[in-house]
């Protein structure tokens, strides 16, 4: 989720992160209660909720619905936004070192991106969740929106999320977010 306040020529942020690792209806339908909650706890109105969630094995419909589902719960306050990954979040990983558009199992991602990251960073080996992976991908970034975009064009636009295999529009947030990155 993500809250922003203009002061002069400053913007400020503030991300609150909520991993759930539940199918994708969850993720969204908890999205929207984290949301609610901190807003009236807070009293602050998000602009934009953001909600992540990968393919892996989910049923397609419940894969394609949580697009439909921000759509819905949006209003004039705040905006929900569908940020997937088909099949997984290491798609948008490699994406930062290379472009490629061949479906993969998540086994092979995870064995690509240890090979990139061991060529251009500290890391010898991929880790799930590691804390650092932002930092570390950082300065790839304007690679993997061009490689995120490009491949995600691939597809005519009438074709749904799920069978976008291999695609993702994590680049989305960052479109927005990118004006306000020092890449430096």
């Amino acid at each position: 989720m993500l809250r922003s306040r203009t002061k002069r020529d400053f913007v400020q942020f503030q991300f609150y992160v909520e991993g759930v690792g539940k199918n994708t209806r969850d993720v969204f339908e908890d999205a929207v209660k984290a949301a609610g909650k901190i807003q009236s706890t807070e009293s602050i109105v998000f602009q934009r909720v953001w909600v992540v969630y990968d393919k892996d094995d989910f049923d397609e419909d419940d894969f394609n619905v949580v697009e439909d589902l921000c759509k819905n719960q949006s209003d004039e306050d705040t905006r929900y936004s569908a940020l997937w990954s088909n099949q997984c979040i290491e798609l948008w990983f490699l994406l930062h070192f290379e472009y490629f558009d061949a479906s993969l199992m998540r086994k092979d991602y995870c064995r690509k991106l240890s090979h990139h990251l061991k060529q251009h960073t500290k890391y010898t080996k991929y880790k799930k969740n590691s804390d650092d992976m932002f930092n570390l991908l950082l300065p790839f970034l304007s690679t993997a929106t061009e490689n995120s975009k490009r491949l995600y064009r691939t597809y005519p636009d009438e074709v749904p999320p799920a069978k976008r295999d291999p695609a993702t529009v994590v680049f989305l947030i960052f479109d927005e977010l990118l004006p306000y990155i020092s890449l430096a």
